[in-house]
């Protein structure tokens, strides 16, 4: 191994719980939170227009466009210029018998950290458009890259794969 490096007191934060706690807090102060369907369009007069998935129409007083990948075809018609490419992450966690703290392998590509009592262990990014299908071949090459690095984790009883469950978030564009 060339390089390895330890980052202590590096924040992180786990996705899924920040966002309900985000969702929450939204709640709390007022907002409906509509989930489990898609805006397939946005559109503006006098208030927002919002078309939904399953064919249903709301009129709101106040619209946040926060749609990830998907944000420039929505923005676009509202006069919103932007520029955002797609990206998805590919990464999984596994159980370990020692606790690790935020770890990078810059030679290996992977970066380590704490993730519900386990490791999740990230590396390979694509930039794709953000319905393209999920490439197993990405999480295949973290785990060679990270064979003979560890003792104690068992890189074939993977869980969380991310990539596979995920879709695209936004990454900023050249």
């Amino acid at each position: 191994m060339k390089l390895a490096f330890r980052l202590d007191g590096h924040p992180f934060t786990e996705p899924c719980p920040f966002t309900q706690s985000l969702g929450e807090a939204v709640v709390v102060r007022g907002a409906t939170l509509r989930t489990g369907l898609e805006v397939t369009d946005i559109s503006s007069i006098r208030r927002p227009l919002i078309s939904l998935s399953n064919g249903e129409l709301l009129i709101a007083d106040v619209a946040v466009i926060a749609a990830g990948a998907w944000l420039s075809r929505l923005a676009e018609k509202l006069g919103v210029r932007t520029l955002v490419q797609a990206g998805r992450g590919y990464s999984f966690s596994v159980s370990t018998e020692q606790p690790t703290e935020h770890s990078n392998f810059p030679h290996q590509r992977l970066a380590c950290t704490p993730y519900q009592g386990r490791v999740r262990i990230g590396g390979t990014m694509d930039f794709l458009g953000p319905d393209e299908p999920f490439r197993p071949r990405r999480v295949q090459g973290i785990v060679s890259a990270a064979r003979g690095l560890f003792t104690g984790m068992d890189l074939d009883d993977r869980q969380d794969d991310w990539g596979e469950s995920a879709r695209s978030r936004p990454t900023a564009s050249p």
